[in-house]
Formats: C-alpha cells, sequence, structure tokens
C-alpha cells in the first residue's frame, strides 16, 4: 500500500512538473507567453528537482519489500527503464545548462520539454504490459532463471498501448493545466490553460472509454475483479464528470484541483485491489515475492520517518517559489 500510494503521489507531482513543458513551449505560440512563462517557471521551479525524490522513494522502497520481484521487473523492461533514466538526465542536463545561461535558448527549452513529457508515457508502456499479462494475450513470459522476457513487437502492435500512451501524455495535460489554472491568477493566462485542458480532458475521458471497449474482451477476469471493487470506480468516474463540469463552466479554483486529484485517487484504489494479490500475473504475487518479516518492519519506520521530513519540505519549498505577484 505504501509503495502503491507512493506511485499515485508521483504520478501527480511528475504531471504538475512533466506537464508544464507543453504549455511552455506553447505560450510561444499565443501573445502574452511571457506571463505564462513566468508563472510556470515560477512554480515548476520548486518541483523540478523534488519531483524525483518520489521517484527514487518508489524505486528504493520496491526494491526493497519486493527484492526478488525488483530483479525479475529490471531484467524484463531494462530498455524502457534505461530510456526513461536518460530522458531524465537529458531533461535535467539541459534545464541546469539554460537556467544558468546568459541566453535563452529555444531549442534547450524544446528539448527540456518534449523530454519530459515522454516519460509518463513511456511509464504506461511498463504498466500496459504489466496489465495486458492478466489477459488472454500475454506479452511478458518468465523464463529459466525467473528472466522475464517482453515481446515488444507485440506489445506496439495493440492499439491498447497506444491508448495507454495517450491517456498518460492528455493526462498529464490535464493535471498540470488545472493546477495551472489555480495558480495563475492572470485572466488572458487562464484562457490559455483552459482551452488545452479542455481537450485534454475530452481525449483522456473518450480514450478510456475506447480502452475499456478494447481491453474488456481480453481480461475477464480483471474485470470480474473490478466488479468486486465497483464502489472505487463508481465514485472515480462521478468525480472525473464533476471535474468535467467544474471545468466547462469556467469554475477555477483549488476545488476542480483536488476533485481530479480524488478521481485518479479512487481509480488507482480500485485499480490496485483489482490486480492484488498479483505483481505479475499468474506466477509472481506480492506473498511470494514479499521480504522478511524483520526486514519489513526496520524498512516500515525507516520509510515513515523519511516521509514525516519529505513532505513538509516539499509544501516549504512550494511555498518558497511561489511569487507574490501571482
Amino acid at each position: 500500500m505504501l509503495i502503491w500510494v507512493s506511485i499515485l503521489v508521483y504520478s501527480v507531482l511528475a504531471s504538475l512538473d512533466l506537464g508544464s513543458g507543453f504549455f511552455y513551449l506553447s505560450s510561444f505560440l499565443v501573445r502574452g507567453g511571457d506571463s505564462v512563462r513566468r508563472s510556470l517557471i515560477s512554480y515548476s521551479s520548486a518541483r523540478w528537482e523534488s519531483t524525483n525524490t518520489f521517484f527514487i522513494f518508489i524505486v528504493v522502497a520496491g526494491a526493497s519489500y519486493f527484492p526478488s520481484m525488483a530483479d525479475i521487473l529490471a531484467t524484463g523492461w531494462i530498455v524502457l527503464i534505461s530510456i526513461i533514466l536518460m530522458l531524465f538526465m537529458v531533461r535535467a542536463a539541459f534545464l541546469v545548462y539554460d537556467y544558468y545561461s546568459t541566453s535563452r535558448s529555444k531549442l534547450f527549452l524544446c528539448v527540456y520539454s518534449l523530454t519530459g513529457l515522454s516519460i509518463l508515457p513511456l511509464m504506461a508502456v511498463i504498466i500496459t504490459s504489466s496489465l495486458l499479462n492478466v489477459s488472454t494475450v500475454s506479452y511478458t513470459s518468465i523464463g529459466s532463471g525467473f528472466v522475464v522476457k517482453v515481446d515488444y513487437a507485440a506489445l506496439f502492435s495493440n492499439p491498447i498501448t497506444y491508448l495507454m500512451i495517450i491517456i498518460a501524455f492528455f493526462g498529464q495535460l490535464m493535471v498540470s493545466g488545472t493546477f495551472s489554472l489555480f495558480y495563475d491568477r492572470d485572466v488572458r493566462n487562464r484562457n490559455f490553460y483552459s482551452r488545452i485542458t479542455k481537450i485534454a480532458m475530452i481525449v483522456t475521458f473518450l480514450s478510456i472509454v475506447v480502452e475499456f471497449q478494447l481491453y474488456y474482451p481480453l481480461a475477464r477476469y480483471l474485470f470480474t475483479q473490478l466488479l468486486h471493487n465497483v464502489v472505487f470506480i463508481a465514485i472515480s468516474g462521478i468525480l472525473f464528470l464533476i471535474f468535467g463540469f467544474l471545468l466547462f463552466t469556467e469554475r477555477y479554483g483549488l476545488t476542480p484541483f483536488v476533485v481530479l486529484i480524488l478521481s485518479m485517487t479512487f481509480a488507482f484504489v480500485g485499480l490496485g485491489l483489482s490486480k492484488y494479490p498479483y505483481i505479475l500475473y499468474p506466477t509472481q504475487t506480492v506473498y511470494t515475492t514479499f521480504t522478511t518479516a524483520g526486514s519489513f518492519y526496520a524498512l516500515t519506520v525507516t520509510f515513515f520517518a523519511a516521509l514525516i521530513f519529505l513532505v513538509p519540505s516539499l509544501y516549504f519549498l512550494n511555498r518558497m517559489f511561489r511569487s507574490p505577484s501571482l
């Protein structure tokens, strides 16, 4: 549960950070884009490095709580994981160079934005390959020595994979845009954020509907489990519709952002409970890959102690970087 919640928190923080790159690039195409860029820099400056703290937290916690599973996953998705880490490094390097250079390079900004926008969709591919394993068409298999083999050709020829990429891409724009509508009080900037956020919301909603239609015949087991947790999925759907109503009636502020995050939370909990106890269906579960009892208690105390310092530090970091003029 600790890791699952951390993944949710990271998804939100990463969407705020990585999604802002699209708005930053788009601001060059509209009048008054300087004001948009100042606002984005104001709130993303506090996150571009601190967000990765949760990413490291998830990796360390996963490898510590499920040591044998960490080895299995690392062998199967080493290609995608390596690409994601390279994108992180390239993005950070270009951002730091551009931040401290005397002249702003649009090439550096493009690289920074495009690399950031590619990270969550690639993570979605890893999640997709795991979810598709709970179906009649499996794209991962465990060979001798517990080495996971991923059929990338079959994976990337499946439309569900691309739907997950679309959901991840536009989902991060939706989260980032909704927060920007709350954070930035400039009316002209809000009109800019609103147009993109509405499009992202519509595309995300339609992609989820189509994905359910395509996925249902392949994964009756997962959908059967979802029916057992239908309350969480139903609440998530209702909250998402409320978010859409608030967005399209232009009731900007903290409320739409909170409603969206709650919708994501209930969907995350419902999906997690439906997939439980399998990490990689049908052989690897949380029971067969879990660490020893002694290590569990020691790790839990350590991680909660780390969170006690981490969460308040992120809050004060955001307060410190917030511009009083916004």
